[in-house]
């Protein structure tokens, strides 16, 4: 029922942006819908990839829920990294290939790459899903993360069960 409730909770039009006519929510108000669901998480980067072109990172994010449990989904999110416009025309045009020194900053294309993993990863919770439209679980998986909301829950409302909880 948690994750349900997630899943179909309507985002605000007032977040809602468009690119390419496709829609998509900013950073801010994915991570904000997200620490309100589970405030208790954490990052950890698996994988970074880099080419002449891009930066890629994937990352776990895992919630975790009284008792000891858990729930881990993953993102990938990647970003172009920008070169001049000197050395952008002359490799479109064949004169010559982009070097590390035509480069701009890393620095914002490596933010923005792992930016989008995180968010990405947020999004396989449920968060926005009526504008993303992603299938983030199946029926399955649906009730068995409910059953665990449920039994978490009865954690955290019921005070012995609390004692007991603190006491591991």
């Amino acid at each position: 029922e948690y994750m349900q409730r997630i899943y179909h909770e309507k985002t605000p039009q007032t977040y809602v942006r468009m690119k390419d006519k496709f829609p998509y929510l900013p950073s801010k108000y994915v991570d904000f819908m997200f620490n309100k669901y589970f405030p208790v998480s954490s990052v950890k980067m698996i994988d970074r990839r880099e080419d002449e072109y891009w930066i890629t990172y994937t990352v776990e994010l895992t919630v975790f829920l009284p008792g000891g449990m858990t729930i881990t989904k993953t993102g990938t999110g990647a970003s172009r990294k920008q070169v001049t416009r000197e050395a952008k025309s002359a490799a479109e045009r064949g004169e010559r290939t982009i070097t590390p020194f035509d480069y701009v900053d890393n620095g914002n294309a490596s933010k923005a790459a792992l930016t989008l993993a995180i968010k990405n990863a947020q999004e396989r919770f449920g968060i926005g899903a009526d504008i993303t439209d992603r299938i983030i679980l199946s029926e399955e998986e649906i009730q068995e993360l409910n059953e665990t909301i449920t039994e978490a829950m009865k954690v955290i409302t019921n005070p012995r069960e609390q004692i007991k909880w603190n006491e591991r």
